[in-house]
């Protein structure tokens, strides 16, 4: 009895997600036409694990932040080229996805509040998709930074620059097993 009745709820759960998940594609074909716009209720949220499927992020983003949301979950093919003494791929995706609030208010909680959201167990950043403003920053906000572990992740790099000016964005380069490569860039919004 115990395994039909969890077997019932299973079935039930996965109806929902089925249900939300042609709910989800029906709306973002209809507006498939629209590209997503550089607004302030936009936010850009980078790095997401390959395994996070666009149920998840919108579920969270519903919890998390409240009220509804229109999410678009991209990935992105990466052709670099190898190099013998570099061991990389030649092939890489990144994951990430663009997600517009009706209010501005629930945009900026995500940017500030939750500026890295952790999904899957991966740290996970979230910023402002304003294109203007990345355009225009100056080439002498931008920073290099090296020297650091493995165990480094984005909230850290940021909480440890942000003594130093306001941050628009702090970036530690990954490999794909969310591991720091021991650098990476963080962009002032002023030199």
């Amino acid at each position: 009895m115990l395994n039909l009745a969890n077997s019932i709820n299973r079935l039930n759960l996965l109806v929902q997600q089925t249900k939300l998940t042609e709910s989800l594609q029906q709306h973002s074909q209809t507006n498939r036409s629209r590209m997503i716009a550089g607004t302030p209720q936009t936010v850009f949220i980078g790095d997401l694990p390959k395994e996070l499927s666009l149920v998840e992020l919108y579920e969270y983003l519903k919890e998390q932040v409240g009220g509804d949301c229109e999410v678009v979950l991209k990935r992105y093919l990466i052709k670099s080229f190898t190099v013998f003494l570099i061991d990389r791929p030649a092939l890489k995706y990144f994951y990430y996805a663009f997600c517009r609030f009706p209010d501005i208010m629930q945009a900026r909680k995500l940017v500030t509040e939750l500026k890295f959201p952790e999904l899957h167990g991966k740290v996970c950043r979230a910023l402002p998709y304003d294109k203007d403003l990345l355009r225009n920053c100056a080439p002498k906000s931008n920073i290099f930074v090296k020297g650091f572990g493995s165990h480094w992740s984005h909230k850290d790099l940021y909480d440890n620059f942000a003594q130093f000016g306001d941050i628009l964005s702090a970036r530690v380069s990954i490999k794909d097993s969310y591991e720091s490569r021991g650098f990476g860039f963080i962009q002032f919004t002023t030199p």
